[in-house]
């Protein structure tokens, strides 16, 4: 895309700084006063630039995004499973569910500790 651009504005460029005709004197001119050509160029390698950037970022982004619904889907799933402690039949139950909720809360610490650092 950025080389068609720049074939583009090359090309335009050409003709518009050719002096083929006495016609084009006058605006031949105003366009090498005003630096249209290389400005032009210049503008569009930096809107490249930032188009790439953009690019990549999209991706760090939805990274980003599903860490944090990781993190949110181990919340909720460590509070469900805190709400029904006083309801399990036996005490061997209960240490079971509690490590697992130990552990899902674990896991959630660790994936914001992880979005946070990115």
């Amino acid at each position: 895309m950025a080389t068609m651009w720049e074939n583009l504005i090359d090309g335009t460029c050409n003709l518009m700084l050719g002096s083929e005709t006495n016609l084009a004197a006058v605006p031949l001119v105003e366009v090498r006063a005003s630096g249209l050509c290389p400005n032009t160029k210049a503008q569009a390698q930096k809107l490249f630039a930032t188009i790439e950037e953009i690019h990549d970022f999209q991706f760090e982004l939805i990274e980003t995004m599903a860490t944090s619904m990781r993190a949110l889907t181990a919340v909720d799933a460590s509070l469900s499973i805190v709400s029904n402690y006083d309801t399990l039949p036996s005490e061997v139950d209960r240490v079971q569910v509690k490590v697992l909720s130990l552990l899902s809360y674990i896991l959630y610490k660790t994936n914001v500790q992880r979005t946070t650092e990115d």
